[in-house]
């Protein structure tokens, strides 16, 4: 089975972020197919 996983944050009028992660569960487990964000960097803020 395939999906994809998009968490985000919004604040009404200001801004907003969603992270999208596509991923792959198998019988062995789950497998990313994108490159899994550990780490978020706020700019222009």
């Amino acid at each position: 089975m395939t999906f994809s996983n998009e968490p985000g944050i919004y604040l009404v009028g200001e801004l907003g972020v969603r992270i999208e992660d596509i991923l792959c569960v198998t019988e062995e487990g789950c497998e990313y197919l994108s490159t899994p964000v550990e780490e978020i960097e706020v700019v222009g803020v």
